[in-house]
């Protein structure tokens, strides 16, 4: 009797591979035969050669493979996929440790890039918007909600057509801070709008209830009696 082998696979959220992190997976597929680079139907011998090809441009495809044992890693317009051909020890160190380089470059806050979360704020906000102590923030609420639907087409775009992307342009090549991190910056952009709306929201409900309270707890204290 003996232990039968089982293959190994994960999808990733939407992320964002940069050359370096290219590089890791590469130097942990550097026990395994055979590894090759593949974008857009071109192999390539290095991380170097595939830069200096595509000047700055993102493929459309990658896939990066090693044999014995066999791992490869997919990146897609519309997904990215890590697969492991057997759950033996080394495959299972190899497979962990490239898991973590592309986890870490999932896209965050992760919770924005989930359609179920953006579609219970969408929810959140219209019960919000009917709530009579709120009726005076009506307005904002409408605006959220607009931003709401318009980051939510945003991310099935990055789900459709941007799932795994990579990023073939070194960190210094001259580009400005926007073009480096436009992405960051929408995404900090839409979080402050978000928080300071709720917050203003969860502000002005605390200060309806609590005097609220207040009031009833004074109307039913019985009144001490005085002593002559």
């Amino acid at each position: 009797m003996k232990r039968l082998e089982a293959s190994q696979s994960r999808q990733f959220s939407p992320l964002v591979l940069r050359l370096d992190g290219l590089r890791e997976i590469l130097t942990v597929l550097a026990p395994a035969e055979g590894v090759k680079i593949v974008a857009d139907g071109m192999e390539y011998e290095s991380v170097d050669e595939l830069a200096g090809h595509l000047f700055g441009k993102s493929p459309r495809e990658l896939k990066v493979t090693g044999s014995s044992p066999y791992l490869t890693v997919e990146l897609s317009p519309f997904s990215a996929r890590l697969y492991a051909g057997s759950d033996d020890l080394v495959s299972s160190g190899m497979f962990a440790r490239i898991a973590a380089v592309l986890s870490a470059a999932e896209r965050s806050p992760r919770a924005l890039y989930k359609n179920s979360w953006v579609f219970l704020l969408m929810v959140g906000l219209q019960v919000l918007s009917i709530v009579p102590a709120l009726k005076s923030m009506q307005q904002g609420f409408i605006g959220l909600f607009g931003l709401t639907i318009a980051w939510y087409l945003w991310i099935n775009f990055i789900h459709l057509r941007k799932h795994g992307l990579l990023l073939t342009h070194e960190p210094k090549d001259g580009r400005s801070f926007y073009q480096r991190n436009a992405d960051s910056i929408v995404v900090a952009v839409v979080s402050a709008i978000l928080g300071a709306v709720l917050g203003a929201a969860a502000t002005k409900l605390a200060d309806r209830i609590i005097p609220t309270t207040q009031a009833a707890t004074v109307l039913h204290t019985p009144a001490t009696p005085h002593r002559a």
